[in-house]
């Protein structure tokens, strides 16, 4: 049999590569060509933040876990934030654009595994040990404020909201009518109906 014919087919078939990377709390690189959009697949629904720096440099679309970066001008790297729109988890992407003529593949985001310690088959099953809800949603809150938002462990079933800005909700001057004091809103969150998160 003559391979040459089989070869030239294999060879006329396009290929598509999907270029996996995985998040782990690192800056992911994502280099563009110009002209030339590239398809970024999160496999979650994601609010995209990005700096004014790229407005009529950049052009994103995102529709059901999947992004679309088309880059109109050259630019440095320069950080995107993906949100999750269940949990907040970040992932952070930096991207630059440069001409360039050949192909990029599209990118697949995968998560890391949460590693999981091997029961022993001997040890008798007890109740999984958890947080209690009080030191949890106190934990989130002080992560949310003061360590940087990539490090921040997303709390299933709580979700960030954005504060009003200029607005006070908490009135203390008549409790303290003599004592001059400023209050302002730090931030918000929000549980499921029921106040749980973990009966979610």
């Amino acid at each position: 049999m003559n391979a040459r014919p089989l070869l030239i087919l294999l060879v006329a078939l396009p290929l598509h590569a999907v270029e996996l990377v995985k998040w782990e709390r690192i800056p992911l690189p994502v280099a563009l060509n110009i002209g030339q959009e590239r398809i970024v697949f999160v496999d979650r629904n994601v609010r995209v933040g990005y700096p004014a720096a790229l407005e009529g440099k950049l052009r994103i679309q995102s529709s059901n876990g999947t992004l679309y970066l088309l880059a109109s001008q050259p630019f440095a790297a320069t950080r995107l934030q993906l949100q999750d729109t269940e949990n907040g988890e970040l992932i952070l992407l930096d991207v630059s654009a440069s001409k360039g003529e050949h192909i990029r593949e599209p990118i697949r985001i995968v998560r890391e595994e949460k590693k999981t310690t091997d029961a022993k088959p001997d040890a008798a099953p007890g109740p999984s040990p958890s947080t209690p809800l009080p030191v949890a949603l106190t934990r989130y809150a002080a992560q949310m404020l003061y360590a940087p938002l990539r490090t921040v462990e997303p709390l299933p079933g709580v979700a960030a909201r954005r504060r009003a800005a200029g607005k006070n909700h908490h009135h203390f001057a008549a409790r303290a009518p003599r004592q001059h004091h400023t209050d302002r809103r730090l931030a918000a969150g929000s549980l499921p109906p029921g106040g749980d998160p973990a009966s979610e």
